[in-house]
């Protein structure tokens, strides 16, 4: 009822357009929310905000190609839209063109990083390539918080630092380092802002420090708290994170089948087969039959724009 109020108030607000598009993209009609924003963008074509939402969408839907087109249709009217150029090294990794995120980075002045965000893709992209050391010196002069702007969750650096040391082999000072994040992510339990948030992150620490059952629980938590059906958005990175955590931790078939279902979702932010080939978070579970034939079964999948997820 609202959206139809809107609508009729202010039939040719570009603004009011795309507001419905963000509203029905949150809600998971990620498809319809193209069209609004499409149809803002004609009111308002040199809205660099308005063309970076297309591109936004069209990544969920697996739409890569669509995707960078548009974010170069964004940088053109704003070329210095660090949260462009961040976003759309996402959508070049998740296709696992780590070359072409690589240099889109690079094009990121060090000292433009907002909330840690440019960081926190360097950092991911370091331990696509299995540089571990290359991930710890991009953490170096980071804020203490990085913030994912798709999602807008923050992680504390303690627990990326972590990981990147026990991907180098440094199990004693990983340690340490999960720990230390341990006790900043318990910290925000407390506020129901930030609690949902936390205890996700909160399962990989548990996982890093071999503490299985309060890993599980952790992410499992916040996965049902906010899941996938109530919040396509934060909820398929809650549920991406319960699945790393259960790869981490031995529970090989349900984090197959938490994949599974964020490849059947409008996830592409989140997840896709390219960069599950090659994302270390991954290796435990890599050679099981069943995560061979989800890449195969999810490997040709094309955009449904119709129904906003994908089929084979």
């Amino acid at each position: 009822r609202s959206e139809t109020i809107a609508r009729a108030a202010l039939p040719n607000s570009a603004q009011t357009l795309a507001a419905i598009g963000y509203v029905q993209r949150r809600q998971g009609q990620v498809a319809q929310s193209i069209v609004e924003l499409e149809k803002a963008s004609r009111l308002d074509p040199r809205n660099s905000l308005i063309l970076r939402e297309i591109a936004a969408s069209l990544t969920m839907l697996r739409r890569y190609d669509e995707a960078e087109t548009m974010y170069a249709r964004s940088l053109a009217v704003f070329p210095n839209d660090t949260e462009a150029r961040g976003q759309r090294a996402i959508v070049q990794m998740m296709r696992g063109d780590t070359a072409s995120a690589s240099a889109m980075l690079a094009s990121v002045l060090a000292d433009n990083d907002p909330q840690g965000t440019i960081s926190l893709v360097r950092f991911r992209l370091q331990m696509l390539l299995r540089k571990p050391d290359a991930a710890i010196g991009v953490l170096a002069h980071a804020p203490d918080w990085l913030m994912s702007r798709f999602e807008h969750s923050v992680v504390p650096v303690t627990s990326l630092r972590a990981q990147a040391l026990a991907m180098r082999g440094d199990a004693a000072a990983a340690h340490t380092q999960y720990l230390l994040a341990e006790g900043q992510l318990r910290a925000l339990l407390d506020n129901p802002v930030t609690a949902n948030d936390a205890s996700s992150h909160l399962g990989i620490v548990y996982a890093g420090l071999g503490r299985m059952q309060e890993a599980l629980a952790a992410a499992r938590s916040a996965a049902v708290q906010i899941s996938l059906s109530r919040d396509p958005m934060v909820g398929a990175f809650n549920l991406e994170r319960l699945a790393r955590t259960e790869a981490q931790v031995g529970e090989t078939s349900s984090a197959i089948e938490h994949l599974r279902q964020l490849l059947d979702a409008p996830a592409g932010s989140v997840v896709a087969v390219p960069i599950l080939r090659i994302d270390p978070a991954w290796d435990t579970i890599r050679n099981d039959p069943g995560f061979q034939a989800l890449l195969k079964k999810y490997a040709n999948a094309e955009p449904n724009a119709a129904a906003g997820t994908t089929h084979e």
